[in-house]
């Protein structure tokens, strides 16, 4: 596979990363928002970022998912488990 294929990682890497631009949060927030750990997306900016598949599916989930308000956003994202 040359360097110039575009895989569906590196898709929904570029993805994620404008999600998260978009709405102004940090690997922490979309951790949280996820219900992963803040150590899957430090390499999110690296080309060889290579998570497992239930990361994936999460962090796709959690794009899906609406965002709140933003006093309301705080206190869910640091406990996505919870319903208030």
């Amino acid at each position: 596979m040359s360097e110039n294929t575009d895989t569906t990682i590196d898709r929904l890497r570029i993805r994620i990363m404008a999600y998260m631009q978009r709405h102004q949060l940090s690997r922490r927030q979309m951790a949280a928002r996820a219900g992963i750990t803040e150590i899957v997306l430090r390499q999110l900016h690296k080309p060889t970022w290579n998570p497992r598949a239930e990361n994936l599916r999460r962090l796709e989930m959690a794009m899906r998912a609406p965002l709140g308000n933003g006093a309301n956003q705080a206190r869910l994202s640091a406990y996505p488990h919870r319903v208030p």
